[in-house]
């Protein structure tokens, strides 16, 4: 057994109604390795229906993180309960890069109750030895909520992973499946505590990763 410590922060503020910045962070011990990134983060908000973020982060000398990865999100307020999103990402790690493009759809047709489908498209470029593999993954997650009170969700992953961000510098495709919950609870309207407990199983490798998360979001 391994047990392995990850930490993430991330703080926003918002120079005017269309515009925010922010920064992020990461710390992980993972195997014999600590590995560190950070970045910005700019928020830009054209109008109410349309969001749009942007990232950068970057971390030397990482084997598990990526060096550098840039980031986009889009979130379009859609119609009759209905909003769109995608999330881009160019991830540069040490041996592999990673293109990928998350695509999903929020669907809330039932006072609140949210339906998540998302599919994972991506292309992988490995060195040593030079080849490039297409990625595919899909996933779903509900939620129940009570706005500025609390939340319940169940979710589940199945597709492919580049290797390199799971064991380090390694150059394959693994095959995997996630499955989770997580609750959320406002301890005052602008304090959020999240507690998240999900299990991966990568059976290429005889691997599986069982995984406590908890999330503490202060919106100032």
């Amino acid at each position: 057994d391994l047990v392995s410590k990850q930490q993430d922060l991330m703080g926003r503020t918002r120079l005017n109604r269309k515009v925010s910045v922010g920064v992020s962070g990461t710390y992980l011990e993972r195997f014999d390795l600590v590995e560190k990134r950070g970045g910005a983060l700019l928020g830009l908000k054209p109008n109410e229906r349309l969001s749009v973020e942007l990232g950068f982060q970057s971390g030397n000398g990482n084997n598990l993180l990526p060096e550098t990865e840039t980031s986009l999100q889009t979130y379009l307020m859609g119609r009759e309960g209905l909003t769109p999103f995608f999330i881009y990402r160019d991830s540069r790690y040490s041996v592999t890069r990673l293109h990928s493009l998350n695509l999903g759809m929020e669907i809330e047709k039932i006072p609140q109750w949210v339906l998540i489908p998302t599919v994972f498209l991506g292309k992988a470029t490995f060195n040593a030895p030079a080849t490039t593999r297409d990625i595919l993954s899909y996933g779903v997650r509900m939620t129940y909520f009570l706005e500025t009170k609390y939340s319940l969700s169940i979710f589940s992953n199945r597709g492919m992973e580049a290797s390199q961000g799971i064991i380090g510098r390694s150059t394959r495709l693994l095959d995997t499946f996630t499955g989770g919950v997580s609750c959320s609870y406002f301890i005052l309207p602008e304090i959020k505590t999240e507690l998240t407990f999900d299990h991966t199983d990568y059976n290429q490798i005889r691997t599986q990763f069982h995984t406590t998360m908890l999330t503490l979001t202060w919106m100032l």
